[in-house]
Order: C-alpha cells, then structure tokens, then sequence
C-alpha cells in the first residue's frame, strides 16, 4: 500500500467516524430533552436507548483506539520510508567515493610496482652513470611522495567499505521493520472495516429509540394542549387497538401510534383518533377477527412443525 493509498484510508475513516459520532450527540440531545415526558410504557424503551448507546459508545471508543494505532503505524511507515531514502542516499554517495578511493588503491599499487622496478634498475645501472643515478633518484623521491600522499587515500578506501557495509546492513533492517508496519496496517485497517458496520448498526438503534422517545415527547405535549378541533377529530375516529395494532372504522390496520389517554398519535405528535373499548363497525370487527385467525393458523403451523421427546420440545429436521 502507498502513502497517498494510506492517507485516502485514513480520511475516509476518519470522515466516517466524526459522522458518526455528530449523528450520536444529536440522538443524545433529542433522548435527554424528552425525558421527562415519558409515560405509559415508555420506561421499557428508554431502557433500551440506554442499551444502545453504551454500545455504541463502546464500538466508537473501541473504533478511536483502531484508529489511534493506524495514526502511530502511518508515522512509523513514514519515518522509515524516510529512514530509507536517506540510507539510499549516504550509500549511493558512499560508492562514489569508494569508487574513487578505489581508483587511487589501484593507482597506489602501481606506483608500489613502479617503485619495485625502478629500485631494481637502480641497483643494476648505479655503478654505470652518476647522472643518470641522480636522475633516478630524483624520480624515487616523487614516487615515495606521491606513495605517501595515496597512502591516505587507501585507508580512507577501506575506512569507506566498512561503512558502506554498515550502511546496507541498516538499510536491509529499515526495509524489513517497513514490510511489517505495511502488514500491522494492513491488520488495523481490516479491523477499522469490520468496525463500520457494528457502529453503523448500534448508531442506527439509537436513533430508532430517539425517534420513539421524540414521538411520546410531542404526543405528551400535543395531549396536554388539546382543542377543541383535535377532541372532535378523536371522536370522528374511532381507532380498536390490538397489540401495536390500530383498527379504524373501514378496518384498515394502522401502526407506530402513540397513546396518550386514550387518544392516538402519530410519530409527528397528531391526532389521529380515540381508543375504543371494542369494535365499533362491521368492517373493524371483521379486520380484527380476520388478523385473529391468521394468527392463529401461524401458531398452529409452528406447533405441527415440533415434535416432542422424553426431554422436552424440539423443531422437526426439514425434510429434503
């Protein structure tokens, strides 16, 4: 994975989680501002906000110390990378000076050669002319000059191998510590991507016991202020409740109304009608005991699908 690859993942888990996390301070706003209107079965449901959102809270803190190793492993990447470029550099720099060194050791060795061969012929000829000696001599004196000025240059030479040799051994350790940051980042992204869908799941329980929290909020303040308009609407609408279901007069089955006193509401804190102790119209008691009976056909079909040992009730093995 590269850096601009790395820094793409980053901002894209990192956006995902300030979303997140601004949609669960608005749920908690909206929870906490309602909470003291609730009544009629609305304890059960705070329960389960509650619920939600320690687990979301959970996923979310679990998520930030994901997110905090995938930060510590992004710098470590690129300190390395850095580590290594310049470890590149020191080397390619170091080989230009040994090459150079190197010319000059082989240069030094000539001149050793050179040396060995001209104090062999001035052994030979020493006796034959003065001058020419003198001359000889005089060219010895440069030679052993220059052999010390390169001297120098051959020590450095072996000096820069040593380092060269250090500086690949560096740069080996640096490129294996990078491959294992690039695979604990690979871990840790992994990790943050299986972590978006649980906070994705716990954020949207929280929002659904907010949106039940907000609706018993406006029905309790729609109920408090009633007029005259809504009380007659009530009445106009007869509504039979069955479970979470709502009958009205033509039998049409209605749900996520909330009570109030006997009078319904929708999510929006409306009037939509008043409870009845039973039905009112043919077609309401018709839909009523129609639901009845289908329920009641579902019950027995799940019954006929167990079957009964010493020990207890067990589901019958589907057949093939």
């Amino acid at each position: 994975m590269s850096t601009g690859q790395i820094k793409v993942q980053k901002d894209k888990v990192g956006k995902i989680l300030r979303t997140d996390s601004n949609n669960l301070t608005e749920a908690n706003l909206g929870a906490y501002s309602s909470s003291n209107f609730f009544n009629e079965g609305s304890l059960g449901e705070k329960t389960d906000l509650q619920k939600a959102q320690a687990v979301l809270r959970k996923k979310q803190e679990e998520f930030k110390d994901a997110e905090a190793k995938l930060s510590f492993l992004s710098r470590k990447i690129k300190d390395k990378e850095q580590s290594i470029a310049d470890t590149d550099f020191e080397i390619t720099t170091k080989e230009k000076k040994l090459e150079r060194l190197q010319k000059d050791y082989q240069t030094h060795n000539q001149l050793i050669d050179s040396l060995g061969e001209i104090s062999q012929k001035i052994q030979e000829d020493i006796s034959k002319d003065s001058e020419y000696l003198e001359i000889e001599r005089s060219r010895l004196k440069t030679l052993l000059t220059q052999l010390s000025l390169y001297e120098d240059s051959s020590k450095s030479y072996l000096d820069t191998q040593v380092k060269v040799r250090k500086a690949q051994l560096k740069l080996n350790t640096d490129k294996s510590e990078l491959e294992d940051a690039k695979r604990q980042y690979e871990l840790v992204s992994k990790y943050l991507d299986q972590k978006i869908p649980e906070i994705k799941a716990a954020q949207a329980e929280v929002d659904k016991y907010a949106a039940v929290e907000k609706a018993h909020r406006l029905a309790a303040q729609k109920q408090a202020t009633l007029s005259a308009a809504d009380k007659q609407l009530a009445e106009d609408n007869k509504l039979y409740q069955v479970d979470d279901k709502f009958y009205d007069k033509k039998g049409s089955v209605h749900t996520g109304y909330i009570v109030k006193s006997n009078y319904a509401f929708d999510q929006k804190g409306n009037v939509v009608g008043l409870l009845v102790d039973a039905p009112v119209t043919r077609m309401m008691k018709n839909a009523v005991a129609r639901d009845e009976e289908s329920a009641s056909e579902n019950s027995d079909l799940k019954i006929t699908n167990m079957t009964f040992t010493a020990t207890g009730m067990t589901e019958k093995p589907k057949e093939d």
